[in-house]
């Protein structure tokens, strides 16, 4: 069973979706699928995994302009970590704050 997460970052007429971890890549309807990445990644802890592939997709989403942002991943983690400071550990505050200055 494949089970996916949305969160919805931003507003506007454009569509970005960037897939970090899914098994297979799908469009939510009405919008736009405008590419995927695979990176490696030297981390063992599952979370720290999440995190960095969100922000990278950001950090990638951001040089292309969107005005409307998609994550999807396996778990709830990414969207949780933009309603708590308190869940972001301290090697990721940084990306985490260049994060959030381009989601609001």
């Amino acid at each position: 069973m494949d089970e996916d997460v949305w969160e919805v970052l931003g507003a506007g007429p454009k569509y970005c979706l960037i897939v970090t971890s899914a098994p297979a890549a799908r469009t939510r309807p009405g919008g736009a699928f405008l590419g995927c990445f695979s990176n490696s990644l030297d981390i063992s802890i599952a979370f720290h995994a999440e995190l960095q592939v969100g922000f990278l997709a950001i950090e990638i989403a951001q040089g292309k302009g969107p005005d409307q942002l998609w994550l999807k991943g396996d778990s709830l983690s990414l969207a949780q970590i933009f309603k708590s400071h308190l869940l972001v550990p301290w090697k990721f505050q940084n990306k985490w704050i260049n994060c959030l200055s381009y989601t609001k």
